[in-house]
């Protein structure tokens, strides 16, 4: 489209791509999060009502077991007493402890295939509670029949003795084994208890219903006391079909009754025929699901609405600073470099705008530099000159005090000032030496050298300064030579900078330790001060070139930049440790011959 001069604005673009974007995302979203929902859901439901059952089933099972117990203990004391009278007082003892309990009977076998009622109590204050009469429970107990001849091995007996209106009632019976292993039981106990008892294990949810169902299927325990007192049959219902058939001690199924999809789930009670079942309508439990998808898309679709606005708005921010910077950067290709960058945002944008006005500065200061370079370049080589032409009347100056030295073998005191002399003019020329060599830098290869004789001689062009500045320097190179191979006059220049700039964070004077040790294959020269440290603010930048923390106008920034470059050319590295107790610079450099 180009020949037609149409042009696909990046704004458009913006808002094009935002809203594709949104749309696709929202769609895949509100599809995978409900699929997922749904049936993340489901495991979770089936895991939940599965982890539920069995745990009822386990209580309800060891709460049949000890009460199984207590009614067998009580029989047994019952059995023992002395007369009538003192049995029924033992059964009047076990109800007035088992508040859960209305009524409990003793029965034994008469030798004729009989039973004979042995004690029988009843709680009639719990009785009229439930609007129950004696007559009544009398009267259910003769139209159930309980399997006396199974009884010993089921162990126990559970039925539904629910008595209309509103009695919801179970009954147990036990038996009261023999006096050796293999005898018949010596006596049964049936005992009448309210639902209340396994209600409280069932627990209640108002999403979930749990209950518990008979060997025939007749309910037992249920939320619902309609169904427990009108002793539902809940057979016919397919989970607890599944339930009674299945061989398994617990499972999960998905079924339908009334008319609804349902969740459940359940779990056999030990040593009773008899299972826990819990329900929940998949309508109640995917309530979730739909209240997510409508609302995820009543969401999404204000948000579409929202980013078109604001893309298009965000699109127009974008582009106009984007055309200024294309104008800045055209003015910049031509070499003004005094125009204005403007950066008042803190975005990318504002960092591109930054970075112009940085490399714009930079630029200006880099071309002082090269100023400042070529009068460091002449001043080099003037002062090469300048010092070339100090040595050779020094060398003069040198020789006539040997020669005055010789005369003066005589005199003891003027012998000793002579040599003083001698030595602060060798001093001088030492110095004058070590700058005709840091004067040579930019011609030297890398060669073989004696890397402590390269550390010392950068020792000797700052010892004076140091000293003048009241920074006491001390160095420790051992004893082994350090070969590596190196521009003497280049690392010279590095411990030249580090010593500089560690006086200049001393200006009240300090002390610098310069120690140079090795290993196989690497040496490290170290330059610690006891200054005041590199502030926070600054670490990161110390290595930059032109970032100096001195006072405008007694540093260009090029020290430790140029220090990092030597070193790095070297093959090694250069690092710091600082802290409010001194700074430690740090140099690794590659032993000669090694990998």
């Amino acid at each position: 489209m180009a020949g037609s001069g149409f042009r696909f604005s990046i704004r458009y673009k913006v808002v094009a791509l935002v809203t594709a974007v949104l749309l696709v995302t929202l769609g895949t979203y509100l599809a995978l999060a409900t699929e997922l929902y749904r049936r993340d859901k489901t495991a979770y439901i089936f895991e939940l009502s599965s982890a539920i059952t069995a745990t009822v089933a386990q209580e309800l099972g060891s709460n049949l077991e000890f009460l199984g117990e207590q009614v067998v203990q009580v029989g047994e004391r019952a059995l023992a007493a002395p007369d009538e009278a003192a049995a029924d007082a033992q059964l009047e003892a076990f109800l007035a402890e088992e508040t859960d309990f209305v009524a409990i009977r003793l029965m034994r076998p008469d030798g004729a295939g009989k039973l004979e009622l042995v004690a029988s109590r009843m709680q009639a204050e719990r009785l009229q509670d439930m609007s129950i009469e004696p007559a009544d429970l009398e009267a259910d107990r003769t139209l159930r029949s309980i399997p006396f001849a199974d009884l010993e091995s089921l162990g126990l007996w559970l039925e539904n003795a629910s008595i209309p209106p509103d009695a919801a009632l179970l009954r147990m019976a036990v038996s009261v084994p023999g006096p050796e292993p293999g005898a018949p039981p010596r006596a049964f106990l049936i005992a009448e208890l309210r639902q209340e008892r396994f209600l409280r294990v069932l627990g209640q949810s108002s999403a979930q219903t749990t209950y518990v169902v008979g060997g025939d299927g007749v309910v037992l325990a249920h939320p619902s006391t309609e169904r427990v007192v009108g002793r539902a049959n809940l057979g016919d219902r397919p989970i607890v079909r599944a339930a009674l058939e299945d061989a398994f001690e617990k499972g999960v199924r998905t079924f339908d009754a009334e008319g609804e999809s349902y969740l459940g789930a359940f779990a056999a009670i030990t040593r009773f025929p008899g299972v826990v079942v819990a329900e929940t309508p998949a309508s109640t439990a995917m309530v979730a699901a739909r209240r997510l998808m409508w609302s995820s898309l009543a969401f999404g679709l204000a948000l579409i609405l929202l980013a078109l606005i604001l893309s298009v708005i965000f699109s127009r921010r974008l582009t106009a600073p984007l055309r200024e910077l294309e104008v800045l950067t055209g003015a910049i290709g031509e070499g003004d470099f005094d125009i204005e960058v403007k950066a008042q945002r803190n975005d990318e944008i504002g960092s591109l705008a930054r970075a112009f006005g940085t490399m714009t500065e930079a630029l200006k200061v880099t071309q002082s530099q090269l100023v400042q370079s070529e009068k460091m370049a002449a001043f080099g080589q003037l002062g090469a000159g300048v010092t070339h032409e100090v040595k050779n009347p020094l060398s003069g100056v040198l020789g006539y005090i040997q020669m005055a030295r010789e005369g003066a073998k005589g005199d003891a005191s003027q012998s000793e000032i002579l040599e003083r002399a001698e030595v602060s003019v060798r001093r001088c020329v030492k110095i004058l030496d070590n700058f005709l060599r840091f004067a040579r830098t930019d011609t030297e290869e890398q060669v073989q050298t004696d890397l402590r004789q390269a550390v010392e001689e950068g020792c000797s062009l700052a010892r004076h300064q140091l000293e003048m500045q009241r920074v006491q320097l001390e160095t420790h190179l051992g004893d082994e030579p350090v070969p590596a191979l190196l521009s003497g006059g280049q690392i010279q220049q590095v411990i030249l900078n580090l010593l500089i700039n560690a006086m200049h964070a001393m200006p009240g004077g300090g002390k610098v330790d310069v120690s140079v040790v090795r290993d196989e294959t690497r040496a490290r020269i170290l330059v610690a001060d006891n200054g005041p440290g590199i502030p926070p603010e600054a670490q990161g930048r110390i290595f930059e070139p032109f970032f100096t923390t001195k006072p405008a106008g007694e540093g260009t920034g090029l020290g430790l930049a140029v220090s990092y470059g030597i070193v790095q050319s070297h093959r090694g590295e250069i690092r710091f440790q600082t802290s409010g107790a001194g700074t430690t610079f740090t140099i690794e450099l590659p032993l000669a011959g090694a990998a």
